[in-house]
C-alpha cells in the first residue's frame, strides 16, 4: 500500500528517533569499558596485593578492599552488557504525554533503562503504565513518584528494533513495515498476522519479547501487587511462560518487592524447557534465579537427604499404579503415615521416659513441632540435662535410633507402599482396589530387593522428606524457604508435586502458576484442578491471566487442534 507524505514524514520521525536515541547510547559506550577497565585492573592488582602479602594484620584490609573491587568490577560488567543490549534493542513503545498544566512530556519503553537516552525501564511500574494503561487520546490519571499526575496521552506508539535497526512501527493510523524496497503500510490482513507476530522469530534461541503484546488487564495483573498470586492460563505457543517471566522480572526490579533472587526458583517440566528459560533470563534482567526440572529438583534435596545414592530408573508399571502414586489420596496417606509414626513415637517416648515426668511434659510441649526437628531438639534437651550419666547415654542412643530410623526414608516407602491396610484407609473404593494394591505390594518388595526404585517414587521419598522436616533440607542444616516459585505446565504437575512446591514456598500469595487447560503431557498425573488451585490460593476464577492468541502456531494449526479437542473456538494467530 502506497505510503502518504504524513505517513512518510511519520517514519523519517521515527528513525530519526531511533538514531539520536542510539548515539547517545553508543557515546556513553567508551565511558563505560574504560570504566569497566579500570576497575578490572584494580581488582586484579588487590587480588596480587592479597597473594603477596604474608603479614595477616597487612593482609586484612587487603581482603576486603579486594572484595569491594570485585564487586565494583560486576557493577561494571554488568553496566556494559546492559548497555550493548540496549544498543541491539534500545526501546519497544513511545508514550507523549499533555499534562493539565500545559507541560508536554515524553519518554521511551524498554527492557531495561537509560535517563540519558530517556529510557524508562518497563518494571518501573508508575510511568511505564502510561504506556501499558492508556491509548492515543484517552485522559490517564496516576500517581507517579508521590504525585498526581494527569492529562491526554498525545501519542502511543509501538515499534520492533532488530540489532539497531527500525523494522516496524505501530500507530493508531496503521502498521508500517520495512521491507526490501524501503517501506510499507500493511493492510488490514497483513496488519493483523504482523501485530499478533509482533516478537516472534523462529531463529531466535530465547522467548520472544512480547512485552509490546501485554494488555492493560494484564500489565496491571502483572505489576499492581507484589503479594498476590498470579495464575496464567494459555494455549500452546500463546507467550504464558514469557508473561510469567516477565512477572517475575517486575517481581525482582529494585523496589517492587521483597523477593530475593537467590531464594527464587523456575520449576519447569523438562530439560530443554529449563535450557530454553535459563538461556532467557539473563536477558530480561533475571539473574541468580535458578531453572529446574521438578525431577532434577528432587534428586538433588534427595542425594543430601538419603543415605547412600538413591537409584531411581524408569520401570514398566501398570497404568493402575502410576494412578495411585499420582492420586490425591496417596498425598493424604503419606500425611497419614508421618501421623501414625509420630503417635507411635509418642508411646515410645512415653516408656523410655516413664519414671521422667518433666521430659515427658517437655516431649508434649513441643507436639506442634514437625517430627524430626523435634526428635533432634529433645535429643539436645536430653543431653544438657542433669541425668545421671549412664542413663543419659542410654536415652540419648534410643533417640539417636529413633532418628535413624524415620531418616531411613527409601524403607519407609517401601514400608508404606507395602501396608495395604494403610492405603485402603484413603483410596476410594474400588471393586480392583484389593488386586491393585495387592499387587503394588508384591511389585514394591521387588524393589526392595533389588535396592531399585520407579521415578514414580521420586516425589513420594521428597514429600517424606518434606513431611518429616518441616519443609525440603537446604543441606546446611535448616530448610528451603523460597521467596518466590513459577511453576510452568502445571496441569501436568500431580497433587504430591504441587503440594511440595507450594510447601516449598514461606507465603503461598508467592507464585506464579503458569498451564494450559486443553493440553496435558503425562495424563497419569491427575492434577488437582484449576478450580482447587484457585480456591486454595484464594482467588477469584476473574483473577486468571488468558492468553487467547498462539504466537508459535498458525491459526489452521490451532483450530484444528481446539476442533480435535472438542472446543471449535474461533482462533486468533498468525496465517499459515
Amino acid at each position: 500500500m502506497p505510503l502518504t507524505e504524513k505517513e512518510i514524514a511519520y517514519i523519517k520521525e521515527e528513525e530519526q528517533l531511533l538514531e539520536t536515541t542510539l548515539k547517545f547510547l553508543c557515546c556513553q559506550l567508551p565511558e563505560v569499558q574504560e570504566a569497566k577497565v579500570n576497575a578490572n585492573l584494580a581488582a586484579r592488582e588487590l587480588t596480587k596485593q592479597v597473594v603477596n602479602e604474608w603479614n595477616n594484620e597487612e593482609r586484612q584490609p587487603l581482603i576486603s578492599d579486594e572484595a569491594v573491587a570485585h564487586t565494583i568490577l560486576d557493577v561494571r560488567k554488568n553496566s556494559d552488557k546492559a548497555l550493548l543490549e540496549l544498543i541491539e534493542e534500545p526501546y519497544f513503545g513511545r508514550v507523549s504525554t499533555i499534562e493539565d498544566d500545559g507541560s508536554e512530556v515524553s519518554f521511551l519503553i524498554g527492557k531495561k533503562s537509560n535517563i540519558d537516552a530517556g529510557i524508562v525501564d518497563w518494571r518501573n511500574g508508575p510511568i511505564a503504565s502510561l504506556y501499558f494503561n492508556y491509548k492515543q487520546g484517552e485522559e490517564f490519571f496516576e500517581v507517579i513518584n508521590q504525585r498526581e499526575r494527569s492529562g491526554k496521552i498525545k501519542l502511543r506508539r509501538s515499534y520492533k528494533i532488530e540489532n539497531g535497526h527500525l523494522v516496524q512501527i505501530e500507530t493508531p493510523e496503521g502498521i508500517f513495515r520495512r521491507n526490501t524496497e524501503g517501506w510499507e503500510k500493511l493492510d488490514i490482513d497483513l496488519e493483523i498476522a504482523a501485530y499478533r507476530s509482533r516478537g516472534l522469530n523462529p531463529k531466535e534461541k530465547s522467548l520472544p519479547n512480547i512485552l509490546s503484546l501485554i494488555t492493560k488487564d494484564q500489565f496491571e495483573m502483572i505489576t499492581t501487587d507484589p503479594d498476590r498470586p498470579v495464575i496464567i492460563q494459555g494455549s500452546a505457543g500463546s507467550g504464558k511462560t514469557t508473561v510469567a517471566l516477565h512477572r517475575l522480572a517486575w517481581l525482582l526490579h529494585e523496589n517492587n518487592s521483597q523477593i530475593n533472587a537467590e531464594k527464587t526458583r523456575v520449576i519447569v517440566m523438562n530439560r530443554s524447557l529449563a535450557i530454553y528459560v535459563s538461556a532467557t533470563l539473563p536477558s530480561m534482567g533475571i539473574d541468580d534465579v535458578q531453572t529446574n526440572t521438578f525431577n532434577s529438583w528432587a534428586l538433588s534435596i534427595i542425594r543430601k537427604s538419603v543415605r547412600g545414592k538413591p537409584f531411581f530408573k524408569f520401570l514398566n508399571i501398570p497404568s493402575f499404579v502410576e494412578e495411585i502414586k499420582f492420586s490425591e489420596e496417596i498425598l493424604k496417606a503419606l500425611s497419614g503415615w508421618v501421623k501414625k509414626q509420630s503417635l507411635v513415637l509418642d508411646e515410645e517416648i512415653k516408656k523410655q521416659f516413664s519414671s521422667r515426668t518433666a521430659h515427658q511434659e517437655a516431649w508434649l510441649k513441643s507436639k506442634d513441632k514437625p517430627l524430626l526437628p523435634r526428635l533432634r531438639d529433645f535429643s539436645h534437651e536430653v543431653k544438657l540435662s542433669k541425668l545421671p550419666e549412664a542413663e543419659k547415654q542410654q536415652k540419648l542412643s534410643f533417640i539417636k535410633k529413633q532418628i535413624s530410623n524415620l531418616e531411613d526414608y527409601l524403607q519407609d516407602l517401601y514400608n508404606l507402599l507395602s501396608d495395604t491396610d494403610h492405603l485402603k484407609k484413603y483410596l476410594p473404593p474400588d471393586a480392583k482396589l484389593t488386586f491393585n494394591l495387592d499387587y503394588l505390594r508384591r511389585l514394591t518388595e521387588k524393589n526392595r530387593l533389588r535396592n531399585s526404585l520407579d521415578y514414580f517414587d521420586m516425589s513420594l521419598i521428597l514429600r517424606l522428606i518434606q513431611l518429616k522436616n518441616g519443609g525440603l533440607p537446604d543441606g546446611k542444616g535448616g530448610t528451603v524457604s523460597l521467596d518466590h516459585i513459577v511453576i510452568d505446565e502445571a496441569q501436568d504437575f500431580g497433587p504430591v508435586e504441587f503440594a511440595i512446591m507450594m510447601d516449598a514456598v514461606n507465603d503461598r500469595r508467592q507464585v506464579t502458576i503458569v498451564g494450559d487447560v486443553a493440553q496435558k503431557i503425562l495424563f497419569a498425573r491427575k492434577f488437582i484442578g484449576w478450580n482447587k488451585v484457585v480456591e486454595n490460593l484464594g482467588l477469584d476464577d476473574d483473577a486468571i491471566i488468558r492468553l487467547e492468541v498462539s504466537f508459535r502456531c498458525t491459526v489452521p494449526i490451532m483450530t484444528l487442534a481446539h476442533k480435535v479437542a472438542g472446543d471449535p473456538k474461533k482462533v486468533e494467530g498468525r496465517d499459515g
